[in-house]
């Protein structure tokens, strides 16, 4: 799979701290994903959104996070990191790859993001079932890409409803603002 990996010097510029930060980051990601799934699994720090606009992606064997949305290393943004790392991992544990017959037949009929926003809950369901101390990891993460964003709240409804590791305060916040509340039922 062709990226373009940057170094932590060309990422980060001349914030040698920070870059340090982020290389040993990557190296614990990589040796804790590995153990949990029982084979090598890598985390890069990547420069563009080549593969997706998101700010991580998996490929079913390899985990990237993309440089342009890793703002800081301070405590909040480490917390995303470990939330995002724990979804692409479970994405590598449980997801059909795309040569599946039911990820073939969603995307030959165009419901390829629906299938991925009920796929997104499964699989953080089963990451929290199978090793609950990832769930406020991937809580963390959820508020911070979609709860803190008020235009993400009033659309996430879909994504949200089935993850039953989330505070149920944030669900209902979610039902609530959400913005077309004729299509709840």
């Amino acid at each position: 799979m062709a990226t373009d990996p940057l170094s932590a010097e060309r990422l980060l510029g001349s914030n040698a701290e920070r870059a340090v930060r982020l290389a040993r980051l990557t190296r614990i990601f990589s040796k804790s994903n590995s153990i949990l799934a029982g084979r090598p699994v890598r985390v890069t720090v990547a420069g563009d959104n080549y593969f997706a606009p998101a700010p991580a992606w998996s490929d079913g064997v390899d985990v990237w996070f993309n440089g342009a949305d890793i703002e800081d290393t301070d405590f909040d943004s480490i917390t995303n990191l470990y939330g995002l790392n724990y979804h692409e991992l479970a994405h590598i544990l449980w997801t059909p790859r795309r040569t599946h017959p039911v990820s073939r037949w969603a995307m030959a009929n165009g419901h390829w993001s629906v299938m991925n926003m009920l796929e997104d809950q499964r699989i953080e369901t089963s990451m929290t079932r199978r090793w609950p101390s990832t769930a406020p990891w991937l809580s963390a993460c959820v508020l911070r890409w979609v709860v803190s964003n008020t235009d993400a709240l009033s659309t996430s409804y879909l994504l949200l409803r089935g993850r039953r590791f989330l505070p149920t305060e944030v669900r209902s916040l979610s039902r609530q603002a959400f913005h077309r509340p004729d299509q709840l039922p």
